[in-house]
């Protein structure tokens, strides 16, 4: 009579979901037939250029790398390296197989250094990073609700700019950001839509027009800028916005607001952080035409790893439902 398998634990294991398909929930746990040793070989081989200079950078033997490779190459039966001269080449299947294995390891990294964790009993840590501009009132009510859920998680929380956060997704530095922009090789979700307006002193220049002003009109004017809205300020994002040729950068929206209020010039910015100014009369639209408001997206993009904790998928539960309780996609 055949014996069920036993799990860890002693109970019987459903095994007949796993027979014959290797697509099943279980086919992870057939052994595979080549190691992460021999891919370690493989990517120092293709990033070092040689076998020789592989074996320097791994502090091995070169007959060791070149069996390593060769077993590889046997137990996969494909070819994965040409030699050219005295470079090694990828093939084509090499070249695909280097793709996949950069994730294997990867995982592989990640897995080892959550096993630090929790050996050395250190609390889990979220890197969130956050770009310049998005709101508070979105961030901290998620942060607030997911700090009594999850006491023992720490989050580490970085403001920055586009460019930089898509610098820490690519070097594996960040596992949640929240940018306007979802860099190659990332998939984001749209987590909610901002209302930029042009505003300057209801006492400015341009209001004595008294009418719809257009980009010559601003030609003669300074902007403010400050790193929230530097974003609007591109025109690769804001496409045909009316924009001055003077331009005054800042180092806080505070600044930009107390410039702007003071009659030195006008800005592009959020109007749900100016609703006060704009009811009592500090600051006042402008009649821009055709553009006289523009909606910034803001995503959620996810590392690729997946070396991530329950509490990095329950913070971002957290963060949709902040922006979704706050009026939905735009605010």
């Amino acid at each position: 009579m055949e014996m069920a398998p036993k799990g860890v634990d002693g109970n019987d294991i459903d095994d007949t979901s796993n027979r014959g398909d290797s697509s099943s929930p279980k086919a992870y746990l057939q052994a595979p037939v080549t190691t992460l040793k021999q891919w370690v070989f493989f990517h120092a081989v293709v990033e070092c250029g040689s076998f020789a200079a592989a074996a320097e950078s791994l502090e091995v033997s070169q007959p060791t790398i070149s069996y390593t490779i060769a077993r590889l190459e046997e137990i996969l039966d494909v070819a994965l390296l040409r030699l050219d001269g005295r470079k090694s080449q990828l093939t084509d299947a090499g070249r695909e197989l280097l793709k996949r294995s950069r994730f294997l390891l990867s995982e592989a990294a990640a897995l080892e250094k959550l096993a630090r964790v929790v050996r050395d009993g250190v609390k889990p840590e979220i890197r969130l990073a956050v770009v310049h501009g998005f709101p508070t009132r979105l961030l901290i009510p998620a942060l607030r609700r997911f700090s009594s859920q999850h006491g023992n998680a720490q989050v580490r929380l970085t403001e920055a700019s586009a460019a930089e956060i898509r610098r820490m997704l690519h070097n594996d530095e960040a596992d949640i950001t929240i940018s306007n922009v979802v860099p190659q090789g990332f998939l984001g979700n749209v987590l909610t839509q901002i209302e930029y307006v042009p505003v300057a002193h209801p006492a400015h220049p341009l209001f004595r027009l008294d009418r719809e002003l257009g980009a010559d009109d601003l030609n003669g004017e300074i902007q403010i800028i400050s790193p929230a809205e530097h974003m609007v300020h591109n025109v690769d994002l804001a496409g045909s916005l009316p924009t001055a040729q003077k331009h005054w950068y800042v180092s806080n929206f505070e600044t930009a607001i107390s410039a702007i209020c003071e009659g030195i010039g006008y800005g592009w910015v959020a109007i749900n952080r100016i609703s006060d100014s704009l009811k009592n009369g500090k600051l006042k639209i402008l009649p821009l035409q055709p553009n006289s408001t523009y909606i910034q997206k803001f995503f959620l993009i996810r590392a690729n790893h997946s070396g991530q904790s329950n509490d990095t998928d329950e913070l971002t539960k957290l963060l949709h439902e902040a922006a979704e309780s706050a009026g939905g996609e735009k605010i």
